[in-house]
């Protein structure tokens, strides 16, 4: 099977603001061809679960951003 990712081009209208990813998240989960591309559509919600994720993670630990997270490094 082959996977192709594409970009969905929503990054600057989360990144400012314009949409919230609770929209986007919603708007994806009922989106009509959902059945027809469940696994693209999969994918596209996960990285918007990780968005938030890295975000919240980034908001509570801010030294994460001027540090290495791994001590290897």
């Amino acid at each position: 099977m082959k996977r192709l990712f594409f970009c969905s081009r929503l990054s600057p209208y989360l990144s400012w603001g314009n949409l919230s990813s609770r929209y986007v998240y919603q708007a994806a989960k009922t989106h009509p061809n959902n059945q027809k591309t469940k696994i693209n559509i999969d994918a596209f919600l996960s990285r918007i679960y990780l968005r938030s994720n890295f975000i919240q993670k980034l908001e509570s630990m801010p030294k994460y951003e001027i540090t290495n997270i791994n001590p290897a490094f």
